[in-house]
């Protein structure tokens, strides 16, 4: 309908951000940049979060072993998602990982 809205606001404010399309058809918000008391601005966000589109609502899934930014995901037929991508080093800075998680059950 070219309609826009807001729909929900998230559990943390992050930037750069990904979204992934579940199998049932919810949203899956992984990695940033964040901007809270336990995310101080700039680091990266390893806190996943899921939109349910029904209901309009996030809801924190669980938290990545490695915050990511500039990362990306594959979802398999059966629901799983992996997720590669940057990671913070020990300054803070974005490097390449060599690291791949799997996101299950979700």
């Amino acid at each position: 309908s070219g309609t826009i809205k807001v729909v929900g606001k998230m559990a943390l404010f992050r930037r750069d951000f990904l979204l992934t399309r579940l199998p049932s058809g919810k949203i899956l918000v992984s990695g940033g940049i964040g901007n809270l008391a336990h995310e101080a601005p700039g680091d990266l966000v390893s806190t996943v979060e899921v939109f349910d589109p029904v209901t309009e609502k996030y809801f924190v899934a669980g938290q990545l072993h490695e915050a990511r930014v500039g990362h990306s995901a594959i979802v398999l037929p059966e629901g799983a998602i992996f997720l590669g991508g940057r990671v913070p080093d020990e300054g803070g800075q974005q490097m390449e990982s060599k690291t791949v998680e799997a996101v299950l059950n979700q």
